[in-house]
């Protein structure tokens, strides 16, 4: 063993400092993982999309209760929707309304996003 005055340093040493310093270094850059058998399918740089779980919100043209005469023309009004993920979203509407026959007829607006998320709403016609 030799005497350490300070200057000299054994070998031991430089080599525990060398690797302490290397974590460190790789810890503050970001470094130090994403290896084989990391958790995430990102490329390296990007961060991962956080999940689409929210339904598209859905806007009536007009009002949500609409009173026609018997014999009267129904004319759709439409709807709007838009997710906040993709957007303008596509709506589709279903129900018949006979104006011959007196009665409440549901008209449904169908708006579903790219992940799967579906909102409806109704319009009743009477």
């Amino acid at each position: 063993m030799t005497k350490n005055n300070g200057s000299n340093r054994s070998a031991g040493t430089i080599r525990s400092a060398f690797i302490v310093c290397s974590v460190s270094l790789l810890h503050a850059c970001g470094g130090g993982g994403g290896g084989v058998n990391a958790s995430t399918t990102e490329p390296a740089g990007q961060e991962a999309s956080p999940t689409d779980t929210a339904a598209p919100m859905i806007t009536l043209v007009g009002e949500a209760l609409v009173q026609i005469t018997q014999g009267q023309i129904y004319e759709e009004q439409g709807a709007s929707a838009s997710d906040a993920v993709d957007g303008d979203v596509l709506v589709t509407v279903s129900g018949e309304v006979d104006t011959d026959t007196i009665g409440t007829y549901s008209r449904r607006y169908t708006a579903v996003d790219a992940a799967g998320n579906e909102a409806s709403k109704i319009r009743r016609v009477t």
